[in-house]
């Protein structure tokens, strides 16, 4: 491809580079809920949304937003194949380079040991909260103790 900026027709003007900006919206993206993971599964091969949506641990519009982030970005295309209503997600030549970027880094481990952190806590403060409703008579009492206690110092002050 010739790229010359000869300004008398010397070819396709050139995609746009890794400046600043694009790697800021990139990194953006990277950051983002499911990010790294949703350009790792396009670097294996385009899918379809259906496809996306039944590996994804998080929600539907969440994989939606993180597509149009990644289209944004330039990192994520989409191409019809076999009909117009078989859609299939792509990384565009960008795209390619930073998935070959985060299978050298320790990015999606890193987000799929989140999630995992997430359950974790999530699960947690079910039990929790289930520990609180079972002792809702208790704490109540306890709460009361100390409100009186603080009164009855707060009352004493006044007496002196």
């Amino acid at each position: 491809m010739d790229y010359s900026d000869s300004g008398n027709g010397g070819g396709p003007a050139p995609p746009d580079e890794f400046s600043d900006e694009i790697l800021d919206q990139m990194i953006e993206v990277l950051s983002s809920a499911g990010g790294a993971w949703l350009i790792v599964q396009l670097h294996e091969e385009p899918k379809r949304f259906q496809t996306l949506r039944q590996d994804f641990p998080k929600s539907p519009s969440t994989i939606d937003e993180r597509l149009k982030e990644g289209r944004d970005a330039g990192l994520v295309d989409e191409e019809a194949k076999y009909s117009r209503t078989n859609k299939y997600h792509q990384l565009t030549e960008k795209g390619e380079v930073i998935g070959d970027e985060i299978e050298r880094t320790n990015l999606l481990r890193i987000q799929e040991e989140i999630w995992r952190l997430e359950e974790e806590l999530d699960e947690e403060l079910d039990t929790f909260r289930e520990s609180l409703v079972e002792k809702q008579d208790e704490l109540n009492e306890a709460f009361m103790d100390r409100v009186r206690v603080a009164h009855s110092t707060g009352d004493n002050k006044d007496d002196q």
